[in-house]
């Protein structure tokens, strides 16, 4: 992700989205068949929209926790679309791609699960390759969507209004604090944006004679 702004508010991120359904309408537009990558595609821009359009909602709505969340989640779909490019991208045997698309599309974390999912703090952790300030802030992030002092802080501020040694606390209490509001609506559009792009790079590089029908 990069340091300076380049989403600066909402307006911008919702024109970043109508994007979203380059990727697959492309393909159907083409007569392609459907292969299990394209349901696997189908399903992180699906995630990217959700995420994505309550991330909106949520800044709107001054909702910081709720932004928290939704960009936490954009950022491991980031992560993930990041490593399943790298995957396309390396393995040249079309058995063993359409082995390891099974494995990202099916996979699981249950005991029993025929696939494994990848851990998701490896996939950020590769995609720091590309977008080397990732894993700061999803950790920056964990400290507050998880029940913790950062957390916690936000239920509050001191000195409102400015009258010096005082807090205000309140149920419910929406605020973001200091610019975490910039940074979010930046991240958020930074996000959707490379997650659309990292899909449509996976739709051009799986053609159908490098799938394993």
């Amino acid at each position: 992700m990069e340091k300076e702004i380049i989403f600066h508010n909402v307006s911008e991120i919702r024109d970043g989205l109508k994007r979203i359904h380059e990727p697959i309408i492309k393909h159907v537009q083409s007569g392609s068949n459907i292969y299990l990558h394209t349901l696997l595609v189908w399903g992180l821009l699906n995630r990217n929209y959700e995420f994505t359009d309550t991330a909106i909602w949520a800044i709107d709505n001054k909702r910081p926790q709720t932004a928290a969340h939704m960009l936490r989640g954009l950022i491991e779909t980031l992560g993930f679309t990041h490593y399943v490019l790298e995957q396309v991208l390396s393995i040249k045997d079309s058995k063993i791609l359409s082995e390891k698309i099974s494995s990202l599309y099916f996979g699981s974390k249950k005991p029993n699960a025929q696939f494994k999912s990848i851990n998701i703090i490896t996939c950020i952790d590769k995609a720091t390759k590309t977008f080397p300030n990732l894993r700061a802030n999803y950790d920056a992030l964990s400290e507050i969507v998880h029940p913790n002092g950062t957390s916690f802080a936000y239920s509050g501020k001191a000195d409102p209004e400015g009258v010096e040694n005082t807090a205000l606390f309140g149920i419910p209490f929406y605020e973001f604090k200091e610019n975490d509001e910039k940074k979010v609506t930046n991240q958020v559009g930074e996000c959707c944006y490379h997650i659309i792009s990292l899909c449509s790079a996976i739709m051009t590089a799986l053609t159908p004679s490098q799938i394993n029908k």
